[in-house]
């Protein structure tokens, strides 16, 4: 009877590695077509939705189904093209904006195949609903939504409006020295915090 609570624990154990090594694998994944960004997105917001989570009283079941499908929310944009990723959705044209809003799906898709995953890809699914509907893919309202993709929304637009850098910020930042650089970051960061800020009180309650 040991020997067989023994092998249990065995396996399971190594299920555990296999999951954890799976999220590893995907995340590195996600990162590499992270080039429009000061730092890595996905970490970033897999980080701070944890924090959200915990601070709103879930349990750590839930918050590590929160920030794994944070730190893989964008898997489903792995393959497009870069002068897709380096648009802002109001400035893509009708064509493109409908293959950005697949990217919901298309991750769904890829998480729900492996086994655990059933949740994470839900909330991956889900992390462009609004309150108020008028999200993607399916147009959820309210309570309807899962909580982890509301928090992850949150966050995706917070870091968005922050860190990203669209083509002409990045080839600005290749060509310039790091002092200049920075000092013109820190300064730009200033009004893009008071307006990510401004953005998330005006919309809480509807978005």
């Amino acid at each position: 009877m040991e020997d067989e609570q023994d092998q249990i624990e065995m396996l399971s154990n190594e299920l555990v590695k296999s999951f954890l090594s799976t999220i590893d694998i995907l995340s590195a994944l996600v990162s590499s077509q992270e080039r429009f960004y000061e730092g890595s997105h996905c970490h970033f917001v897999a980080e701070k939705s944890a924090i959200v989570a915990r601070s709103l009283g879930l349990n750590e079941s839930e918050i590590f189904e929160i920030e794994t499908a944070a730190l893989l929310h964008d898997i489903g944009k792995i393959g497009y093209s870069d002068v897709l990723l380096s648009k802002f959705p109001n400035e893509m044209t009708g064509h493109e904006f409908d293959l950005y809003t697949r990217h919901a799906e298309l991750g769904k898709r890829l998480l729900e195949m492996h086994s655990g995953f059933e949740t994470i890809s839900e909330i991956v699914y889900q992390h462009h609903e609004r309150i108020d509907g008028s999200g993607f893919p399916q147009h959820l309202k309210g309570d309807r939504i899962h909580i982890g993709a509301s928090i992850i929304g949150v966050v995706d637009f917070y870091h968005n409006v922050l860190y990203r850098r669209k083509r002409d910020r990045l080839q600005h930042t290749e060509n310039s020295s790091a002092p200049a650089n920075a000092a013109n970051f820190l300064q730009s960061t200033q009004s893009r915090y008071a307006q990510a800020i401004n953005h998330l009180k005006q919309k809480s309650g509807s978005l």
